[in-house]
């Protein structure tokens, strides 16, 4: 607790291009989760604590666990689109946001 989300985003694309450097191109697809989709009730039944909806920026203080944080699907989907707008601006990296069950798109993708 008490990182930036924007320090995390950073962490995990960092990962994601050193892991991949060998790679030409990578398509990381997220799914949506503000909408209704296949996923949403189950989505729903698994966090029914979910937390207060957080302004999610590069400067927003995680003051609370990731799986709190992460149980609200506007935090989950604001936080999907800080990232996405992150791996977008590294070469060979690609996002791609759904905006609902990525199943589809993930097949879609990889053909």
């Amino acid at each position: 607790m008490g990182r930036k989300l924007g320090d995390i985003a950073d962490n995990y694309v960092s990962h994601l291009m050193r892991e991949t450097r060998d790679r030409q191109e990578i398509i990381v697809v997220f799914d949506g989760y503000l909408g209704v989709t296949t996923k949403g009730h189950v989505q729903r039944q698994r966090n029914p604590s979910a937390t207060l909806d957080r302004v999610v920026t590069d400067r927003t203080l995680l003051d609370l666990s990731a799986k709190l944080f992460l149980s609200n699907h506007r935090n989950k989907q604001g936080f999907i689109d800080l990232l996405a707008e992150k791996i977008d601006r590294k070469p060979r990296l690609t996002a791609v946001k759904c905006t609902g069950d990525a199943n589809r798109t993930v097949v879609t993708t990889a053909l």
